[in-house]
């Protein structure tokens, strides 16, 4: 709770107030719980999407599409990303953690190139968002995944900005957290477009 202190004229400071910040051990509890509430809303945008597709799918104007083999291009990149991210944030010391959110942001760019590659090889194909239903979850999918990504690289790069801060440790949990969501993210909803 929040205590208020009053200036030597009478008026209350909250901005001054006397309690103590929390511990760190206690700034990153909440950090972890808002990333987590954020990726449960995630979690359920990705579910009303997923069911309002799978209701669509037995719709007689439903045409299947098949998606360009750069998508598991895609895919390999981002797995790389991932396991870059993470060997780094496990090696901390020195410059394993730099190295890891560095490399994970170059491959984070590269899956965002091929991604653009990938909606330009289906417009080469005819395919566009309105062709049909089918085509036009996939971009639709595809782009709320592209959204969330580029501000998981912006996390990241800011992640890298302030490594030599005090909370580096509990910033790179965070980030990770939010790729390695992002990389299953991204698997469930390629299965989701290809097989179902």
């Amino acid at each position: 709770m929040m205590t208020m202190t009053t200036t030597a004229t009478g008026t209350i400071a909250p901005w001054a107030s006397t309690a103590p910040d929390p511990t760190a051990a206690q700034r990153a509890m909440r950090l972890h719980f808002g990333l987590w509430m954020f990726l449960a809303t995630v979690t359920m945008l990705l579910a009303a999407l997923s069911s309002a597709y799978l209701v669509r799918r037995s719709g007689t104007d439903w045409r299947p599409v098949a998606l360009p083999s750069l998508v598991w291009w895609n895919t390999l990149v981002l797995a790389a990303s991932s396991a870059v991210l993470e060997l780094g944030r496990r090696r901390r010391a020195g410059l394993g953690l730099a190295t890891g959110l560095a490399g994970a942001s170059l491959l984070a760019g590269v899956f965002i190139v091929g991604q653009v590659g990938l909606w330009r090889a289906l417009a080469a194909q005819g395919i566009y968002l309105l062709t049909n239903p089918h085509s036009s979850f996939i971009y639709l999918l595809t782009g709320v995944h592209a959204v969330h990504l580029l501000a998981a690289l912006v996390v990241m790069l800011v992640t890298l900005a302030t490594l030599g801060r005090r909370d580096a440790d509990t910033r790179a949990a965070l980030c990770a957290t939010f790729w390695h969501f992002l990389t299953g993210a991204w698997v469930y909803l390629l299965a989701l477009v290809t097989w179902v």
